[in-house]
């Protein structure tokens, strides 16, 4: 049975009424929009001592009523909260995973322990596009080319894919490199990836090194990154360095070829 967690709160000086939960936390939701009032919700399930697991509902009446998905719907072993996601102009979902395919770790390693069992120099990411319509149209894989440095670095994928007019796929990727300061876990840089050829492979154009003026900028460097094409043409890049540290933007203003140098937010 669940283990229940009573808790009570002081609100204008009175008592309000318990509330019960149990240890199951739900977070880190993702909706995806399907054809006419179709959605799908992925949202994981963290139970104190156990491992994640991810879990699909869906909604055919624009999010009014959810349900369970069924066993064979393609996007119940398909799709994660977190990886990278992009709805393009040929209608199709695209959906790229969280980590690359091509490692050997374990999340009971720790939360951050894996990192350091993660490393890879040219990641392989599984590729997948879906069709408004809940059909998983191509299962293949994408790889990173030209990556600076050929350094061995662990990568965690969040945030957006766009398609720009010409038809080139842009994203920004995360990895976590090097050794961190004595008294930080991670040091996390940011980069971004053009394809050229439909996802099927991404080649590195820039990075946001993890120090600025010497010094690791925020809690942990740039991670988790997204990205946005705006009205005007722009590309902004958002990118969070930390629990307790400010979120910071660039700005590219050719296709997204060169970037600004960030700034605090």
């Amino acid at each position: 049975a669940a283990r229940k967690i009573n808790v009570r709160h002081r609100y204008n000086g009175k008592r309000k009424q318990s509330v019960k939960s149990d240890d199951v936390c739900l977070n880190f939701p993702r909706i995806i929009e399907l054809e006419g009032d179709h959605m799908a919700l992925v949202y994981s399930r963290h139970r104190q001592g156990a491992e994640p697991s991810y879990s699909v509902v869906i909604s055919n009446d624009f999010g009014k009523t959810w349900v369970d998905a069924p066993p064979n719907h393609p996007m119940t072993d398909n799709v994660n909260n977190a990886g990278i996601m992009g709805y393009l102009r040929d209608g199709t979902i695209a959906y790229i995973d969280w980590s690359p395919l091509n490692i050997k770790w374990s999340p009971a390693d720790g939360p951050y322990h894996w990192s350091a069992l993660a490393k890879v120099e040219a990641p392989i990411f599984r590729f997948r596009r879906f069709s408004k319509k809940e059909e998983l149209m191509e299962d293949s894989t994408s790889k990173v080319l030209n990556l600076p440095g050929k350094v061995a670095a662990s990568y965690e994928l969040y945030g957006t894919l766009i398609e720009l007019e010409n038809g080139d796929l842009l994203t920004a990727l995360e990895a976590v490199v090097g050794t961190p300061p004595p008294d930080q876990h991670l040091r996390c840089t940011t980069f971004i990836v053009r394809s050229t050829d439909g996802g099927k492979t991404f080649k590195h154009v820039w990075t946001f090194s993890p120090e600025m003026d010497g010094k690791l900028v925020g809690d942990e460097g740039f991670d988790e990154p997204d990205l946005v094409v705006l009205a005007n043409g722009d590309i902004l890049c958002m990118m969070r360095t930390g629990s307790r540290s400010p979120m910071y933007q660039s700005r590219s203003t050719d296709g997204g070829y060169t970037w600004s140098k960030p700034i605090s937010i």
